[in-house]
């Protein structure tokens, strides 16, 4: 009996640990989904703003609701993930929801002197101006200390990709690690968070082995080195850590002069697929990226996205990203 009862016991750790990790994998996910959708939303405002479309204050409204809703998502979603900032993401969560609160639905009239950038648009419709204001909340500055969304996105995404505990997940659950040997002295630890692929036995497998669409697309990147130069990261010392399912990576590359976060998913969906990276300061992610990506700087990195394009543009970035992340 206690024979059975410490195998039992046993494959529920290890099943604990898997599932933890998985769930991590899923939210993180969803974190950059509140996070696109927000940028997405001012997108849209920004092209209506610019090519003077007719739109009325309704439009403006449902748009600032969009924003306040998934900034309040990104933030349970960033708590979870970053626990030990959890405080500090909602008081700034707060902050963003309170000046929309106060500024765009409570006050009958925009105090225009809080609204650098919409100073521009003051002779429009009242429409327009509002629009103008609510743009110019989102990306800042503002005048005086006064919270923009794009403040409280930067400090969110470092808090979490810093505070990020899926390495220490992977250690409990050892057994199910591969290593995917890139070079005579560099390899690259996987975990198949769906168990569908050989890369989840412990031991080295086969690039070939790995079930995963933009891991395959990045490892033609890799094998063509069609760009020169790259990610130089050739020490011993370098950490290369992949989770994945068939259609979505999650990849860290980490060492003593950086840390690079990337997460892609591909599916042959362009209203669905998308890469996402990060990287910390002192490396300049911008020197290596593909044409067309959105970039941001944050306190202690630099934000990349690229989404809703066609899919054999999107192909095109990952192989010349494997060819610099992979080397």
């Amino acid at each position: 009996m206690a024979g059975i009862l410490e195998k039992i016991s046993g494959n529920v750790r290890i099943r604990n640990a898997r599932t933890d990790l998985h769930l991590e994998f899923l939210r993180f996910r969803k974190f950059l989904e509140n996070m696109k959708e927000i940028i997405s939303i001012n997108e849209d405002g920004k092209d209506k703003l610019q090519e003077e479309y007719i739109f009325d204050g309704h439009y403006v409204l449902s748009l600032l609701d969009g924003v306040v809703e998934n900034a309040a998502l990104m933030a349970f979603n960033a708590s979870v993930l970053a626990p030990s900032a959890r405080r500090e993401i909602f008081r700034r969560s707060d902050d963003c929801r309170k000046f929309a609160q106060e500024e765009f639905l409570e006050s009958p009239d925009l105090r225009m002197e809080k609204f650098p950038l919409a100073s521009a648009f003051r002779d429009k419709d009242p429409e327009t101006l509002l629009l103008s204001a609510v743009l110019n909340w989102f990306t800042g500055p503002l005048a005086g200390d006064q919270p923009a969304v794009m403040d409280f996105i930067r400090y969110v995404s470092d808090a979490v990709i810093g505070n990020c505990r899926k390495d220490a997940l992977v250690e409990k659950i050892t057994p199910f690690v591969g290593k995917v040997k890139l070079s005579e002295d560099s390899y690259l630890r996987t975990v198949d968070i769906n168990e569908t692929s050989p890369a989840r036995n412990k031991g080295f497998v086969s690039l070939g082995e790995i079930s995963c669409r933009p891991f395959g697309l990045m490892v033609l990147g890799f094998m063509e080195r069609t760009v020169p130069g790259g990610f130089s990261a050739q020490e011993p010392e370098v950490d290369r850590l992949m989770i994945f399912d068939e259609e979505e990576l999650s990849l860290r590359l980490r060492c003593d002069s950086c840390k690079i976060h990337l997460e892609a998913s591909f599916s042959g969906d362009a209203a669905s697929d998308f890469i996402f990276l990060y990287s910390r300061k002192p490396f300049d992610l911008r020197r290596e990226l593909p044409r067309g990506f959105w970039v941001e700087e944050t306190g202690q990195g630099t934000l990349a996205w690229i989404y809703d394009i066609p899919t054999d543009n999107l192909e095109k970035m990952l192989v010349q990203l494997g060819s610099v992340l992979l080397c």
